[in-house]
């Protein structure tokens, strides 16, 4: 079996919503690499990787542009440049996944750029879960990639859609980010006088205090922000009280969301920005996308009624996209064309 290592592998957050994208990428691959750092979390970033070169043949990166922000962020940086020469000269496959198109922070904006187009340049292989990944690599690219697209996967959670009272009009939720665009929905809303027309709760981990405090100052009885993690359990409960699960965000930045995903897994009634991975699950029938604000209304107000989605069609989808299956496409389309 293949020898590979994954970047990141970090310590997740106790008793909290982990991001469990690398554990299941991981465990999707089992049957065609070994990654040698699956049971090491790294506390040095990409400097870890230097113990494990030698020993690899494949290299998958994820949300590698934001390194720079990081502890010692130039001089890993730095290192990463040399490791990806490396791996050139020594025949060593790198894999990588676009996540995002723009970084989530403004800081290191020129450096961030330049390990863009240096992984356009050196990556073997690119993977995106939109299609709209596609274009956004090619335009930007002066070579021809070596890209595809598959849908981010998910499995089907049993306990999503239950009958239980709906008693939230509107659910956002996950790490609070400028990028989402809650500000600009609840401005949206307030400038309308729609501030007190639906129940709202919007739940996740503020990164910025000051952004908190911006959107902090649209609370109202009908609207509720709360600044915490919340446990899985309590998510699922949360969607399940959510007519709709909305997700407001920017369309300069999201490729694909993994919060768009497990919300789908639990068969919720999600809207999402007319983009990347929200037009592509508005293709397949599954979701509702807007293009504006006052597009968003209309959808709100028709689909807040909406007593279930359309399950069968969900679970086909579901199905179709498991971390299995995505792990079976994946491999095989490594190793057959390494």
């Amino acid at each position: 079996m293949k020898k590979a290592y994954i970047y990141p592998v970090s310590k997740r957050i106790q008793n909290a919503i982990p991001n469990p994208y690398i554990f299941n990428f991981i465990n999707s691959l089992r049957n065609y690499f070994d990654f040698v750092n699956r049971n090491n979390p790294s506390k040095s970033g990409i400097l870890n990787l230097i113990g494990f070169i030698n020993k690899i043949d494949y290299l998958f990166l994820n949300w590698i542009e934001e390194l720079p922000d990081n502890k010692a962020g130039y001089f890993q940086t730095f290192i990463f440049i040399l490791i990806i020469y490396y791996c050139r000269l020594t025949n060593k496959k790198i894999i990588w996944t676009i996540h995002n198109k723009q970084t989530h922070y403004k800081k290191n904006l020129l450096i961030k750029k330049y390990i863009l187009k240096l992984l356009l340049k050196k990556s073997d292989f690119i993977l995106t879960h939109s299609s709209e990944g596609l274009q956004y690599a090619s335009q930007l690219s002066e070579r021809k990639l070596n890209i595809r697209f598959f849908h981010h996967p998910l499995e089907d959670n049993p306990k999503g859609n239950r009958e239980t009272k709906k008693d939230i009009d509107i659910l956002i939720w996950g790490t609070i980010l400028r990028y989402k665009g809650i500000d600009k929905f609840l401005l949206y809303l307030k400038k309308n006088k729609l501030d007190k027309k639906y129940k709202i709760i919007i739940v996740g981990k503020a990164k910025s205090m000051d952004y908190l405090n911006e959107i902090k100052l649209f609370e109202n009885p009908k609207i509720r922000i709360k600044n915490k993690y919340i446990e899985f359990n309590e998510l699922i409960q949360l969607i399940n009280r959510a007519k709709i699960i909305l997700f407001p965000y920017s369309k300069e930045f999201v490729l694909s969301s993994g919060g768009l995903m497990d919300s789908l897994s639990l068969k919720a009634n999600i809207i999402g920005p007319d983009i990347a991975a929200f037009k592509d699950l508005k293709h397949e029938g599954i979701i509702n996308t807007y293009n504006n604000f006052d597009e968003l209304i209309e959808i709100i107000d028709r689909e807040i009624n909406i007593k279930q989605t359309n399950r069968d069609k969900i679970r086909k989808f579901i199905e179709n996209n498991t971390w299995l299956k995505f792990g079976e496409r994946l491999g095989e389309w490594i190793l057959v064309a390494s």
